[in-house]
């Protein structure tokens, strides 16, 4: 039941930040400078409903009544430079819970 780096890097992180900004390359070292508060709140809330929509399963058995969640919002954002400080924090704070 839990989600690897390279996951919440791919199908978490990534996803949220291109619905924000037009990024190719690594996205590790991505800067979060010139991110406006409308960005921050589609970038947070892209990856909340993200992780959330990942289906949670232990060893391919499926639990349809858990789903990942994160705590998330702009005091934990302004403790992040860089993409990888969010995929970081990302990947050591979601927890699984019932729906």
């Amino acid at each position: 039941m839990s989600l690897t780096r390279d996951i919440i890097k791919s199908q978490v992180v990534q996803p949220a930040l291109l619905s924000v900004a037009d990024f190719t390359g690594d996205i590790e070292d991505f800067s979060f400078t010139n991110f406006q508060p409308t960005h921050q709140s589609v970038f947070l809330n892209k990856i909340k409903s993200t992780l959330n929509g990942i289906p949670v399963t232990d060893g391919g058995t499926p639990y349809p009544q858990y789903m990942y969640d994160i705590i998330l919002n702009p005091s934990i954002f302004s403790g992040w430079a860089t993409i990888k400080d969010c995929i970081d924090y990302t990947t050591n704070n979601y927890s699984t819970g019932p729906r």
